[in-house]
């Protein structure tokens, strides 16, 4: 690996923090705005964490595809065999919220 890979690697890792960071406070400011619904003010704190990591996780992506390409043609596959867990576990959430 050359030094240059090495600053795409930890650039993609900062940077996917930094943006996480930027775009959950974004989130959160336009989502616990006052003039907002009650349930989307009480949820704001949850989307924007969602929001601040899937900044992170698209940072770590990058790194992951710098340091090893391969790998970044396995991870359909695996989200699409991990998909019908994620979403019984979106259906359990839900429920039980609704309860």
């Amino acid at each position: 690996m050359t030094t240059t890979d090495w600053i795409i690697v930890v650039g993609g890792i900062v940077g996917g923090f930094a943006v996480g960071i930027l775009l959950s406070r974004l989130a959160h400011s336009i989502l616990a705005a006052p003039g907002r619904p009650k349930p989307l003010r009480e949820a704001a704190k949850p989307l924007s964490s969602l929001v601040f990591w899937a900044g992170v996780i698209t940072g770590l992506m990058i790194a992951l595809g710098v340091l090893q390409p391969e790998a970044l043609e396995e991870i359909p596959r695996d989200l699409i065999a991990f998909l019908p867990r994620i979403l019984s576990a979106a259906i359990i959430v839900i429920g039980a919220n609704v309860l």
